[in-house]
């Protein structure tokens, strides 16, 4: 991490801010924690001192998100690849039977959500999605019963 994050501690206030490690002019073998010791902060809105020293996780997020971005796509939709029929021939057949439930579920989910953002207005008076919420719940409790 390059930065950290300062937040005002004073009541009604909470401005926080951005500072590199750089800016502040201490050797690098500074402890993190010790830095609130080490220097003073003052809030540039308020004016307050008291202030708290918190990691800035945007930056570790950031680089998260784009190692994630780079990976190739069989690993990204791993779920999808282990959920083909050729991995069921050396499974139990309650599982495989479990798993097919667990599948219909989920398409009724994908169905019910895409009529939803189709009819935004008046999906819940549509005849025809009172049926698919009504499969949608018989296989949910299918699929508890399945599991328990």
């Amino acid at each position: 991490m390059t930065g950290f994050r300062v937040e005002c501690s004073t009541r009604y206030c909470h401005h926080e801010k951005r500072v590199e490690f750089g800016a502040l002019g201490l050797p690098d073998d500074t402890v993190f924690l010790e830095i609130q010791k080490l220097r003073r902060f003052v809030c540039e809105k308020c004016g307050g001192r008291e202030a708290t020293v918190g990691a800035d996780w945007n930056e570790y997020y950031d680089a998260l998100n784009r190692r994630r971005a780079e990976r190739p796509n069989d690993l990204r939709e791993g779920f999808d690849v282990m959920t083909t029929n050729t991995a069921s021939a050396s499974m139990p057949a309650t599982y495989v039977k479990q798993r097919e439930k667990c599948e219909k579920l989920l398409k009724l989910a994908k169905e019910l959500e895409q009529f939803a953002r189709a009819r935004p207005d008046n999906f819940l008076d549509d005849r025809q999605f009172r049926t698919l919420l009504a499969e949608f719940h018989e296989q949910y409790k299918a699929v508890h019963d399945g599991m328990s």
